[in-house]
């Protein structure tokens, strides 16, 4: 190999800069990402029961120290003051405080208590965990957003209170959950032997009617990938309004794949497309499509629908696997070597034919542990933290996984499709554990991972 094709090869594979956070074992911790330094970038904050520590740029070498006051509850980072440099606010049981972000490398200024306030709807934790409390409203300037006293209080910097909304079960509410009361019986009886007692207590979940301006999360999290499998390994194949689905298009809209695990034993699935036909003269009404069979179990989309040929419909991403021949050279192998054979492919959607193509456009042969086998039989994925975005900034659709606790692969897609090797592979000196974000911190079309691992936070930075 030439110089040079050495040089573009070791160029392409570099996708990540990879950093790890270390955190002491036991140490309880939350993570969450902030503008640190106005400028609209992603960095990392990391609270622990006594402190604060942000990491710029989400760099483990960018990081400034902020002590919280005592007894803090909750904290956020934003620019309250609006001049441009965010802060750390952080509430207690009665104050809340204000210090700024400080640079990487210097001291926390002292804290400036800005106003006195009850903070008894907040429940405390273990440490300090991150929500927001700053709203910024249309036209208006920004307030901190507290709630106190069954209402959702709106308070300028200096404590002044400039609004102020019911929140509780007696409020208006777009949705109420639940009943008003909840009666648990107690046994043993405290009080006595022949004595009957209950603990009754209210219960109430609901989202309050605000203003439009004020944004109200709901109660429920959208249907995780673990969901949406076990919803596919239980429908009945002649209802397909029982099966899972995620949308068609990459750009959203109402038509939608349809898929089903069969009850027959093997790792195939069953695919059915509802789409929208333009006629000339006749209302559009959504068609279903007969129902196809292919080598796979479907992944559905933990976010965006895939869309690798970037042709605006999403692509069929399936894993497969060999059924277990339980040979002594077979369970022998198996046994040595604790992992088994898996297959991810892609299967592009053909508008022609209204049907994904029946040969896959990629293909990928993986060994991963034979746990993750095991549970892949359930709901779970074979393959962990799988991820499909752009984490090169070429705009086009990539595909990132783990085959194994400490590594993470990424194949990189072109003109011509994805690439058939990785584009890179990270291995790291502890396990990935759970996947935090995968968000494009630097705002130039790039994403970046960041993990939780058994001994801290890894971060795959994009380049």
């Amino acid at each position: 190999m030439s110089l040079w094709l050495a040089t573009v090869w070791l160029m392409a594979g570099a996708v990540f800069e990879a950093q790890e956070i270390p955190v002491d074992p036991g140490t309880p911790y939350e993570v969450t990402l902030a503008d640190l330094d106005g400028s609209g970038k992603g960095g990392l904050a990391v609270s622990y029961p006594d402190r604060l520590v942000c990491y710029f740029g989400a760099r483990s070498d960018q990081e400034a120290t902020v002590p919280f006051p005592a007894g803090t509850l909750v904290f956020d980072i934003a620019d309250l003051t609006e001049d441009g440099r965010p802060e750390v606010l952080a509430l207690t049981g009665d104050h809340l405080y204000s210090t700024p972000v400080p640079v990487p490398g210097r001291a926390a200024e002292s804290w400036t208590p800005l106003f006195a306030v009850s903070s008894d709807a907040v429940i405390r934790q273990a440490v300090p965990i991150p929500v927001p409390l700053v709203l910024r409203r249309s036209g208006q300037p920004a307030v901190a957003a507290l709630v106190a006293g069954g209402r959702l209080r709106l308070y300028r910097p200096d404590g002044t209170e400039t609004a102020a909304y019911p929140t509780g079960p007696e409020a208006p509410a777009k949705l109420s959950i639940g009943s008003p009361f909840v009666a648990v019986s107690i046994w043993p009886p405290q009080q006595g032997a022949a004595a009957l007692e209950w603990r009754v207590s209210r219960h109430w979940t609901g989202i309050p009617v605000l203003p439009g301006d004020i944004p109200v999360g709901g109660p429920a999290e959208p249907p995780s990938r673990e969901q949406l499998t076990g919803m596919a390994r239980h429908g009945n194949p002649e209802v397909p309004e029982t099966w899972p689905a995620f949308p068609l298009r990459s750009d959203g809209g109402s038509e939608r794949v349809l898929f089903l695990y069969p009850a027959d034993g093997t790792t195939d699935s069953l695919v059915r497309v509802r789409r929208v036909f333009q006629e000339a003269g006749r209302e559009t009404v959504p068609r279903l499509s007969t129902a196809r069979r292919y080598p796979g179990r479907v992944i559905p989309p933990a976010d965006e629908p895939p869309d690798f040929n970037r042709d605006g419909w999403s692509d069929l991403l399936l894993w497969s696997a060999d059924q277990p021949t339980y040979t002594v050279g077979t369970l022998t192998r198996t046994i040595a070597r604790q992992t088994w054979p898996v297959r991810l492919s892609v299967h592009l959607f053909e508008p022609a034919r209204n049907a994904f193509s029946a040969a896959p456009e990629w293909g990928v042969s993986l060994a991963v542990p034979l746990q993750w086998m095991l549970e892949a039989l359930a709901d779970r994925l074979p393959v962990r933290h799988l991820v499909c975005a752009d984490f090169n900034g070429d705009g086009r659709m990539d595909i990132g996984l783990s085959e194994a606790p400490d590594r993470y692969q990424v194949w990189c897609s072109s003109p011509m499709g994805l690439r058939t090797e990785p584009s890179e592979m990270v291995i790291l000196s502890a396990a990935l554990e759970q996947l935090l974000y995968a968000m494009d911190l630097d705002r130039g079309g790039r994403t970046s991972l960041v993990f939780r691992t058994n001994r801290g936070l890894a971060v795959l930075r994009a380049r």
